[in-house]
């Protein structure tokens, strides 16, 4: 009792933040926006319907009574956002996507409110980046409170400005300074970032695809191990365990009984009749087991072949972050190479001073040469007239 009044008291403070505000407005005014609402995500369907027009009559795929139906249907969700950023807003989201799984799983837990912010604040960016009904929900966030106004106003500057938020690959490609030799590596190093970010969304499908095949696997081979313990059960029968009592067994225990009570007299080949007819269920059902242990071993070759499927998109995974970190060295790497080719410039804008300061410097130093041959000139010739003078004397 104490722990599920724990998780209600966080609920209700996390249903007071600006976002759950913001995306109460859309809701009917009468209806208050619950927490369940958000965890099977009708709430999420009526944002993106009012954001993208091409949703107007699309519907959730189901009620989200269970983990694996709020899974899909908040798969629905998110593949939406995706679809109008990169169809409509022609972005791409860079941010860490949302973890549904986590929601889907455990609803309650406080680390799934962190989860449901995500999505919240990528509808919110949706709302107000662009589209057809840009100025209409603008128009809408103006006539919140004005509280509820500035705590939203940072989280739309970020998801709008930022570029680890959302990346426009037309704002990078088609520049006329990428256009340059010294600069078309920087163009690759967007395009690779961009194969990255797609590869990520295709693995995250993946993912969640195989957690969905997973549960139907799961619930399927508990369905088969108990019909198959059922089977094993008949079958144990026909081999003298000491199993649960068949059909087949009470049908060999009644023919026996009318055998013993019977008068002799009953023809020999009624009893005859009904041993073939018992052999023959009995044989049916050995065969039932043996197609049914095929049938399970098919499936847990299946479910091993997903397992290590699900490895490699784990290792994968891992592979992306490294490279999401060596493109973030990478960058470091041409703010540096900026950096210093700026300095270079001015270097040389300098070494340009400096010639032109040598060539001065040459013309001085002839200038001066000759003024010293004049001199030397002159000094003789006025030594030659002092001498010149004094002999007359």
């Amino acid at each position: 009792m104490n722990t599920i009044s724990v998780v209600t008291r966080d609920i209700n403070e996390f249903l007071k933040h600006p976002l759950i505000i913001w995306a109460e407005s859309f809701i009917e005014k009468e209806n208050k926006l619950s927490y369940e609402q958000l965890i099977n995500s009708t709430c999420f369907h009526s944002i993106i319907r009012s954001i993208d027009p091409r949703l107007q009559n699309s519907r959730l795929p189901n009620e989200a009574a269970d983990t694996s139906s709020r899974l899909v249907n908040l798969d629905f969700i998110l593949r939406s956002i995706r679809s109008f950023v990169q169809d409509v807003l022609r972005y791409i989201i860079v941010a860490k996507l949302p973890n549904i799984y986590i929601i889907a799983h455990e609803p309650y837990a406080e680390y799934s409110f962190d989860e449901i912010e995500r999505i919240l604040l990528l509808l919110l960016a949706c709302s107000v980046s662009g589209g057809d009904r840009k100025d209409i929900h603008i128009q809408h966030l103006t006539t919140l409170n004005e509280s509820i106004q500035e705590s939203l106003m940072p989280h739309i500057e970020e998801l709008t400005n930022e570029i680890n938020t959302i990346l426009q690959p037309q704002e990078y490609f088609f520049n006329d300074y990428l256009n340059t030799d010294n600069n078309k590596h920087l163009k690759c190093l967007f395009i690779n970032l961009i194969n990255l970010i797609n590869e990520r969304d295709h693995y995250f499908e993946e993912m969640l695809e195989l957690e969905q095949d997973k549960e139907t696997l799961k619930q399927k081979l508990e369905l088969y191990q108990s019909s198959s313990s059922n089977l094993l059960n008949i079958g144990g029968c026909n081999n003298g365990t000491n199993l649960h009592s068949t059909p087949s067994q009470t049908s060999l225990n009644t023919f026996l009984n009318d055998l013993e009570t019977k008068n002799p007299g009953i023809e020999i080949t009624e009893y005859k009749t009904k041993m073939r007819q018992m052999k023959s269920d009995l044989d049916d059902k050995m065969d039932t087991i043996e197609t049914m242990r095929e049938e399970f071993e098919l499936l847990q070759t299946e479910l091993n072949r997903i397992r290590n499927e699900n490895i490699e998109l784990n290792q994968n995974a891992r592979l992306t972050r490294l490279y999401r970190d060596e493109i973030d060295t990478l960058n470091d790497k041409l703010m540096k190479m900026e950096k210093y080719q700026q300095e270079l410039e001015r270097y040389k804008e300098r070494f340009n001073d400096f010639d032109t300061l040598k060539n001065r410097l040459e013309e001085l130093q002839h200038e001066n040469q000759l003024l010293s041959q004049a001199r030397s000139h002159l000094e003789q010739q006025i030594e030659g007239n002092f001498i010149k003078n004094f002999e007359r004397k």
